[in-house]
């Protein structure tokens, strides 16, 4: 395919910028938090290089479908079928039961390129879960093939007429795509970043920038390639996973391949820079090093469990390059360029491939091979989410519980139902889902009736929206009013404090700005209730993929007090100082879970009821009762 047209060396230059922007932001460095934008460059560099091959066989009447799809297919399958292979036994060895189920699924939604649609049905691209999910990024190769079943036929029947409307009608197309994703990115945002059509617009950039005439060249493009080329750099270290994409910020990174892209084909110092062989070769590379990279990162993540060690992580990329450069070589150019790749083999082996891994997935989806290597103890651990909440009995606090918790998907609590009456000794529990877990160890409490306000990720802070739900402000607003005419005598703030401090959330850009914001809500509340004793909760201990899921993979089990080193516990740690300081500066009660429970840089893991020992929390962070009820009971708070 790359013969047919005039090979472009700072093109391969352009893809080792995008590609190393990609890797390096899903291995966790944070100087590139908007390294996903490599995606975008990709659509860019995709839809020229297709529109340039495409409109040259349609003018020299040599445009076959066949053909087109013949060259689509060995340039995407053989490595896309080895990192199937691939990541098989490691999703086996590594993933728990329900994430196998879901490996399963996703094996064969990739397989059948609508894996953007099996994403956005299930995750967010930037949930921290997602950093889990070994093909997670097939998605973009999905959006690819969609648009390339219509792209060809688009252009033929364009063709038909008369190629000089060709500009005008591409055109329209981006302008109405790029529409459909800014209505996207504001009201469906986690299905706007995978949906097809919020997409079409970047490919279709690319092919504008195809059909626009060479400009002749003048001493300052080089220039304009560097700006290009700047924009792409800028969006990399500006964004971060809180910028809403695709939308119109997408703008910057998209205009920057294209500026680059068309002043590139005049040469200049800037066109020289990215021609050189260090970004050439990667450039070369760069296919394989996307699709090798998530399921590595992803399953390292897996094996250690509470984070990987910077010293691994950058071995992991020095491996992933070597790993790349031997696929490329080996599987890549064979079928790219030898003979025997001809039509008819390379189609067979491409429908027997993608028949294969479909029924494999399915079967691993809806089959269930846990049972054949886990114990019914392991079994209980690794699931133990769906353990957990079998055993939630129906009670009047549960309900309650549900009743009175906001969701992120529009369910919107009855206040009036949510707090009790004004002449009752009432205890109001304030936060996010955190707070709800903490809740459910209250049912024995002397402090008077429960009252609640929770809405999931919205911590306790009046006059702010956050991203992850946009009815926080509204319920942080309701919830005051309530405040003000019940004027509870506790008012318990408990929130997932390190979630917004993130880089998954980054509702404040730092803890002094969540200092403040909670202090002037504290005033608030105290110039509105003055006689409420106000009590702040500080951050619980957090575990990565899951507790139980860290005991099973440390050998242990349910059936001792276990104390274990949580990951992130520094940054934990300073959270929670900070907040001490607040309430001593607000004079108000501070609780610091983290000092009650943790000693010498471990936690305590595991409690024990009635003769059964329970963890602490039942995923990452959510207390279980048992948690919730040992937390409590160490803290000067009557139970």
């Amino acid at each position: 395919m790359d013969l047919l047209v005039k090979y472009r060396s700072e093109i391969d230059g352009l893809r080792a910028f995008a590609v190393s922007g990609v890797v390096l932001s899903h291995a966790g460095f944070g100087i590139v938090q908007g390294g996903f934008v490599g995606v975008d460059v990709f659509f860019v560099i995709s839809g020229y290089l297709i529109t340039t091959i495409l409109l040259n066989d349609i003018k020299n009447s040599r445009f076959s479908l066949s053909e087109f799809y013949f060259r689509r297919a060995r340039r995407i399958l053989p490595v896309l079928f080895v990192i199937f292979i691939a990541s098989l036994p490691f999703s086996w060895w590594l993933l728990t039961p329900s994430q196998f189920v879901d490996y399963g699924r996703s094996l064969a939604a990739s397989a059948l390129f609508i894996s953007n649609v099996h994403f956005w049905e299930s995750t967010g691209y930037f949930d921290s879960a997602s950093e889990l999910i070994p093909l997670l990024h097939t998605w973009s190769l999905s959006v690819e093939e969609q648009f390339y079943l219509l792209f060809p036929l688009i252009l033929l029947f364009i063709s038909k007429f008369s190629l000089k409307y060709v500009g005008f009608i591409l055109g329209s197309l981006a302008f109405l795509s790029l529409c459909l994703a800014i209505w996207g990115s504001q009201n469906l945002p986690e299905q706007n970043f995978f949906f097809t059509f919020s997409r079409f617009w970047e490919i279709l950039v690319g092919s504008l920038c195809g059909i626009v005439p060479k400009v002749r060249s003048r001493p300052w493009h080089s220039w304009i390639s560097f700006v290009g080329l700047a924009l792409i750099v800028i969006s990399m270290l500006s964004f971060t996973k809180a910028t809403p994409t695709p939308s119109v910020v997408t703008l910057i990174p998209v205009a920057g391949a294209a500026v680059f892209i068309i002043f590139g084909q005049n040469g200049g110092w800037c066109v020289r820079f990215l021609s050189l062989r260090v970004f050439t070769g990667i450039g070369m590379i760069s296919y394989s090093i996307y699709l090798w990279h998530q399921p590595l990162f992803a399953f390292a993540r897996h094996f250690f469990v509470v984070g990987v060690p910077l010293p691994v992580m950058v071995l992991l990329n020095i491996f992933l390059v070597f790993v790349s450069y031997f696929t490329w070589r080996y599987v890549e150019q064979p079928f790219r360029y030898f003979e025997f790749s001809n039509k008819r083999f390379v189609f067979k082996f491409s429908g027997v491939g993608i028949f294969c891994f479909t029924i494999i997935g399915f079967c691993l989806h809806l089959g269930d091979f846990s049972k054949y290597r886990y114990t019914v103890d392991e079994l209980r651990l690794l699931n133990y989410d769906v353990y957990y909440k079998s055993l939630r009995q129906p009670s009047d606090l549960n309900n309650t519980l549900d009743l009175c918790f906001g969701d992120s998907n529009g369910y919107f609590p009855d206040l009036d139902k949510c707090f009790a009456d004004q002449d009752s000794d009432v205890t109001l529990i304030w936060g996010d889902s955190h707070a709800q877990a903490l809740a459910s160890g209250w049912s024995e409490s002397s402090l008077g009736r429960l009252s609640l306000s929770l809405g999931a990720g919205c911590p306790p802070i009046l006059g702010r929206s956050f991203v992850n739900n946009p009815d926080c402000e509204l319920l942080n607003g309701a919830t005051f009013s309530k405040v003000s005419s019940v004027r509870p005598n506790y008012i318990v703030l408990h929130a997932n404090w390190l979630l917004h401090l993130s880089k998954d959330y980054p509702n404040f850009n730092n803890i002094n700005e969540l200092e403040s914001s909670l202090f002037e809500t504290v005033s608030i509340i105290k110039s509105e209730s003055p006689h409420s004793k106000i009590v702040l909760i500080g951050g619980v201990p957090q575990w990565g993929d899951g507790l139980p899921t860290y005991i099973h993979r440390l050998g242990l089990k349910l059936d001792s007090v276990l104390r274990l080193a949580p990951p992130n516990l520094d940054r934990q740690i300073e959270i929670n100082t900070a907040l001490g300081n607040l309430a001593h500066a607000a004079k108000i009660e501070y609780i610091d879970p983290i000092s009650l429970l943790c000693l010498s840089g471990e936690c305590i893991a595991t409690t024990e009821s009635d003769g059964t020992f329970y963890p602490i929390a039942w995923d990452y962070g959510h207390l279980t009762v048992e948690g919730a009820r040992y937390l409590l009971s160490l803290t000067n708070l009557k139970l």
